[in-house]
This record gives C-alpha cells, sequence and structure tokens, in this order.
C-alpha cells in the first residue's frame, strides 16, 4: 500500500497527541509537510532524482502518495511535529521543538 500525505500526518499526529484534529488542523499539517520536503530536497536533492526538475511540494496534497521512499516519512514527521510544537510554549521552553528539528536534520544528514 501506497504511503500518503495523510498518512505521514496522521502518524505525526500520534506523537503530538492530536488523533481528534483539535489541535492542529489537516491543512496547517500539511502545509508543514510541504515545508519539510522543501527541506529535504535543500538537504538532499539526491532523493528527488527523477523529479529534480519538477517537484513542487505545493502542488501536494493529502490525497497524493509520499513524493520520496517511505522511508524518509519518519523524518517529515518530525518536522510537522517541529512546526507544530513551535506554537505550543511548552514545547518550546522544554526545547522539544528544537529537539525534534535536529532529529530531523540529523537523520537526513547523519
Amino acid at each position: 500500500m501506497a504511503v500518503t500525505m495523510q498518512n505521514v500526518v496522521d502518524r505525526a499526529r500520534e506523537t503530538l497527541n492530536d488523533d481528534d484534529k483539535v489541535r492542529w488542523e489537516d491543512a496547517e499539517a500539511l502545509s508543514a509537510a510541504q515545508e519539510a520536503l522543501d527541506a529535504v530536497f535543500m538537504l538532499r536533492p539526491d532523493l528527488f532524482i527523477t523529479q529534480l526538475a519538477i517537484f513542487d511540494s505545493s502542488a501536494l496534497t493529502l490525497g497524493d502518495v509520499f513524493p520520496i521512499e517511505s522511508r524518509y516519512r519518519r523524518q517529515v514527521e518530525d518536522y510537522i511535529i517541529f512546526r507544530c510544537e513551535l506554537k505550543d510554549d511548552e514545547a518550546v521552553e522544554t526545547g522539544r521543538s528544537e529537539s525534534a528539528y535536529k532529529f530531523f536534520v540529523d537523520r537526513l544528514v547523519n
């Protein structure tokens, strides 16, 4: 079964304890996923080798297939968590949002 953008957003929600979609709307989480894929593109363009000239994250919808190998979906989920937790004062004060971003980058480049 193909991994969709909705699958990625929903898995990030599990970590955020937002399964009921109360704190963050799908559109906001999808926007974070699009930003994540843009960051992945900058850090690891090799993951987009077949679509370098045509990749446009802003065109992705929740129903679209995840555009890179599914083994990288956790990194995108980490970025969604980072972006959502930036809005949560407690997560910012405890460093959780920063940790999620660091985890995102470290797992992509190391």
